[in-house]
């Protein structure tokens, strides 16, 4: 019985590996199909959220969530661009507060270590902020960079599992 949570594991990372080349492969379909799915999950939630505001006494701050998920829903489902703009948007927000944090890292802590590390973080964040600005002018970008990510993850996960 020890064995099945390992298999369940390798399994999952399998299959998010062949989600990650899928998503570098077919990058236009795979955001698409995520926009509308993540969209329509929105939409669903919105409605949701409309008649737990109705259930509750006309709750208005229920109705005015549920009015602005749906709204935000149809957006995704029939904005191809939505998608990966949010996912350039994320880098940005990322990369900021990456930026802040290192340089309160600076400053809070004198050691080697932490200052090496914090130049680091500041390195990495402008790393991360160029990959969103990649994003945002190439739209194709952001499913195969969620790719890679993925595969990574699949790889990291059947690997992980390898030595247990």
């Amino acid at each position: 019985m020890e064995g099945i949570p390992i298999i369940k594991s390798k399994l999952l990372g399998i299959l998010t590996v062949i989600l990650g080349f899928i998503f570098i492969i077919l990058p236009v379909f795979s955001s698409i199909f995520t926009s509308q799915v993540l969209g329509l999950s929105i939409v669903v939630f919105g409605i949701v959220s409309v008649f737990a505001g109705l259930n509750r006494e006309l709750s208005k701050g229920y109705i005015i969530v549920g009015i602005l998920l749906v709204l935000f829903g149809i957006i995704l489902i029939f904005n191809v661009l939505a998608l990966p703009i949010l996912v350039a948007l994320e880098f940005y927000i990322i990369a900021i507060l990456m930026i802040f944090y290192a340089i309160l890292s600076l400053f809070e802590r004198k050691s080697l270590e932490t200052i090496v590390a914090s130049i680091l973080l500041i390195i990495f964040s402008i790393i991360v902020f160029f990959i969103g600005k990649i994003t945002i002018l190439n739209p194709v970008m952001a499913p195969i960079i969620i790719g890679l990510a993925l595969i990574v993850q699949g790889t990291h996960i059947v690997l992980i599992n390898k030595y247990e």
